[in-house]
């Protein structure tokens, strides 16, 4: 996780940038602070650039839930190779004391 520790300050910053050219291009189209058609032009791109950004955080949310909720790819194959080895391990074990009794049983 330490390579995502400057992700989120730096899109917080990369934010208020946008918003500030935003603002700034608001006030070069329409200069006048009376015309209400820009501030609800402004209030409508500031909620729809938040809802954006809501449901891009809840979808990411989503996605590491599911990844938790059914494991990683990695544990689950480590998992079914530590079965494996464990059974392959245990018929060796058992051919090899089957063939201890065999050379046993063939020198007495």
């Amino acid at each position: 996780m330490n390579r995502f520790r400057w992700f989120w300050p730096i899109l917080l910053l990369a934010v208020f940038f946008c918003i500030i050219k935003f603002v700034d291009l608001i006030q070069k189209i329409d200069p006048n602070p009376d015309n209400k058609t820009v501030l609800g032009f402004t209030l409508g791109i500031v909620f729809g650039m938040a809802i954006i950004f809501i449901a891009a955080q809840a979808a990411h949310c989503l996605r590491n839930w599911w990844e938790a909720y059914h494991g990683w790819r990695t544990e689950r194959l480590l998992l079914k190779y530590y079965d494996e080895a464990t059974a392959n391990k245990r018929r060796h074990e058992r051919a090899d004391a089957r063939s201890c009794a065999l050379t046993l049983g063939d020198k007495s």
